[in-house]
């Protein structure tokens, strides 16, 4: 069984120059837990493309993960926690071809037995 550790609301925010940027996400998990799902809108795949958009215009991005299933569960009791790095990527050709301004996106991350 999860048990929440940390529910928070977080921001994966690029400057102008950046690429790629990073945000960790803490859970804790009952010790022998398997199974464990880390899913962004639902895609537990370990990967997820989206698109912020200001206005009309979008802009592509990519979100990568290592699902959880990949974590050594054995020996984490209920005072441990796992960590799972977001990673997200805007590629300098993508960023080249839209309009300055504030692009945004939500997703929604979920962890479940």
């Amino acid at each position: 069984e999860i048990l929440p550790y940390r529910i928070f609301r977080t921001q994966l925010r690029f400057d102008t120059n950046d690429t790629e940027r990073h945000v960790d996400f803490s859970f804790k998990c009952n010790d022998g837990a398997s199974g464990v799902t880390f899913a962004v809108n639902g895609n537990a795949t370990g990967s997820f493309t989206g698109n912020m958009v200001n206005g009309q215009n979008r802009l592509p991005y990519a979100l990568r993960w290592t699902p959880p299933q990949a974590i050594q569960w054995q020996g984490l009791d209920g005072a441990a926690e796992a960590t799972v790095t977001l990673t997200g990527t805007v590629t300098q050709a993508n960023a080249r071809s839209v309009p300055v301004g504030t692009y945004t996106d939500n997703v929604t991350i979920s962890v479940s037995p």
